[in-house]
């Protein structure tokens, strides 16, 4: 299965944290049921001597400005 997550443009500019996989895998423990979540996050599928948790994450497509706010690394999505 895969999802896609699309922004559309806005009239201002678009802040996220370099580790934006983290806010939406969050997103998707609050929205599945609670062991299965916990299952997920915990444990995943074993095959063999292996585990998968399921969850991959490619890069964000558009321009963006690397930034540095106090001391945190965020991508700036300029509108």
């Amino acid at each position: 299965m895969r999802i896609s997550v699309e922004l559309e443009k806005i009239d201002a500019p678009i802040l996220l944290p370099v580790n934006y996989n983290y806010l939406i895998l969050s997103m998707i423990y609050r929205n599945i049921t609670p062991s299965l979540s916990e299952f997920l996050h915990s444990e995943g599928y074993a095959y063999e001597k292996r585990r998968f948790k399921l969850f991959t994450f490619s890069r964000l497509k558009g321009k963006y400005i690397p930034s540095n706010i106090n001391g945190k690394k965020y991508l700036l999505f300029p509108f």
